[in-house]
């Protein structure tokens, strides 16, 4: 880290010493620490400005976790013969992680007791959105909010602080975004696998990694999906130029993903067509589909519009 962003980290923490002694006289706890470094390639670049405005989104803890995943494993294996491909619906997957309603109105109080309007950003209420200003923010965090710049150009928000809120809304949500984490960023697309390494992660190692062999899906019903966002294109030719190169003698997918969505072509992603090729190359005899969508989050185009589509 270059010595100048040391600096500027250094100056921001330091600042906020003051911030987490004014949270704990406020009754405050800490839900996310302040970041300690940056990665080499982000800098502070100066405060946030107090009128830029930022989505919130608080993550509501979920319920019945535990159970969704014991139902996967079990709907998921070939040799159970009574359950296996009896996929819950998507409306049944809500119902059960639904929050509790305690924990979603505590959220909901502590926005509107900031004037803000809250709104669910998904059909149980585990996502809940509030737009606002970085001076709000700040006061409803208990949070400085940096200004971060990457080196290929791109600026975002961030709470280097970390943050805190009420214990009721502490023990109500898992965290609030955007606050403290910071984006990965797109890397150019490699036009061909030039190193013996870089078949370490091929279908047939996975399979053997994950103890999935040569199992094959059985249920006709079986289904897969991968979601690309932020420009990640899909192309055929790239994904059958994968499966002639390391699915030789095993089945890879269902014949080509069925493409849903109005931004599934265009250059081929490094993650969007990473996904697509090792779901397929893992699963075989599976029906795939890849979703992909166009445009930002409407209201912080820094972020992709996956909550919408949600």
């Amino acid at each position: 880290m270059a010595v100048s962003s040391k600096m500027a980290v250094a100056a921001v923490l330091a600042a906020l010493s003051h911030v987490a002694v004014a949270a704990a006289i406020g009754g405050v706890v800490s839900v996310e620490p302040p970041v300690q470094q940056l990665p080499s390639s982000w800098r502070v670049a100066g405060p946030a400005p107090a009128d830029h405005l930022l989505e919130l989104t608080f993550a509501v803890k979920q319920r019945g976790r535990k159970e969704l995943e014991e139902t996967l494993l079990r709907v998921s294996d070939p040799e159970n013969e009574h359950e296996y491909g009896w996929h819950m619906t998507n409306f049944e997957v809500q119902m059960l992680t639904s929050p509790r309603e305690e924990d979603i109105a505590a959220v909901e109080d502590f926005l509107r007791s900031h004037g803000l309007e809250p709104r669910w950003a998904s059909s149980n209420g585990d996502f809940v959105k509030a737009v606002t200003s970085v001076e709000v923010a700040e006061k409803l965090l208990s949070a400085t909010y940096s200004k971060v710049s990457h080196t290929s150009g791109q600026e975002v928000h961030r709470a280097l602080s970390g943050y805190s809120l009420p214990p009721n809304v502490a023990a109500a949500v898992d965290f609030v975004y955007p606050t403290t984490h910071l984006p990965s960023l797109r890397q150019p697309l490699r036009s061909a696998v030039s190193k013996a390494e870089d078949s370490y992660n091929s279908p047939k190692n996975l399979r053997e990694l994950y103890q999935v062999g040569s199992t094959e899906g059985k249920a006709a019903s079986n289904k897969q999906a991968v979601t690309a966002f932020l420009e990640q294109g899909y192309t055929t030719d790239s994904l059958q130029a994968f499966w002639n190169k390391f699915c030789d003698g095993i089945k890879c997918g269902k014949g080509l993903p069925k493409l849903i969505g109005d931004a599934t072509g265009g250059s081929p992603g490094t993650e969007s067509m990473l996904d697509i090729e090792t779901i397929t190359g893992v699963a075989g005899n599976v029906e795939s589909e890849f979703w992909g969508f166009s445009g930002r989050s409407h209201d912080n185009p820094e972020n992709e519009p996956f909550m919408k589509w949600l």
